[in-house]
């Protein structure tokens, strides 16, 4: 893990300069983050997000209603699709890109479907009644690309859940080198997303919640 290499990076990269390079040197970092660690689903933090996705999703009517697949990008280490699978979504495919991330995960998760990849690179050439997305617009080299990638794999009515921090709670300053993107309502709207707010109980911090439904066939 480059942390010089990765904060280069991200500085050229925030300052509008874009290569495969950048983008290798963005992603490999995060592959080779030397640490994991096991998400509290109880925390406040995560509850908030956790809460809210599942709320949609159960009011959510998908195609495949019984059995539905879930796709969840930028899974970390399993505590929160595993809060989803304990809730009855038992057909859960992980991303995530960081290989110590994946290796607990599947310690402390093993009836999850891990795939250790970027959420740029990973394609089964399947589609999903369910794609969830916490906190990664705000890190992924092509967010625009991004969305339009995964709106593509939803099946017919399919659901697309997205969360990131609201604008103010986005740290875009020369210090901070892993929010390289800063998206806000608008940009989600104009993509076909509805948003919302969502607000920790003790309002310490605060997301936009994006859904969209795949209208299309």
């Amino acid at each position: 893990m480059d942390e010089k290499k990765f904060a280069e990076a991200s500085q050229q990269y925030k300052s509008g300069v874009r290569s495969e390079q950048i983008t290798k040197d963005i992603l490999d970092y995060y592959k080779t983050r030397d640490y994991a660690f096991d998400d509290d689903i109880n925390n406040n933090y995560i509850s908030t997000r956790a809460r809210w996705a599942l709320s949609g999703m159960q009011h959510f009517q998908p195609i495949n209603a019984k059995d539905p697949k879930v796709l969840d990008l930028g899974s970390w280490t399993g505590a929160i699709p595993n809060f989803y699978y304990e809730n009855g979504y038992k057909d859960i495919t992980c991303v995530e890109i960081c290989d110590k991330g994946c290796e607990l995960a599947k310690q402390l998760y093993p009836h999850l479907k891990y795939h250790n990849e970027s959420v740029e690179d990973f394609d089964l050439n399947q589609k999903y009644d369910i794609i969830l997305g916490f906190e990664l617009l705000e890190h992924v080299t092509t967010p625009t690309e991004f969305i339009t990638k995964y709106k593509n794999m939803l099946t017919p009515n399919g659901l697309f859940l997205l969360t990131l921090p609201t604008a103010d709670k986005v740290f875009m300053n020369p210090n901070d080198h892993e929010h390289i993107n800063q998206i806000f309502e608008a940009d989600l709207e104009a993509q076909g997303f509805k948003t919302t707010t969502l607000v920790t109980a003790d309002g310490n911090m605060s997301w936009i919640g994006a859904d969209f439904v795949n209208k299309g066939d």
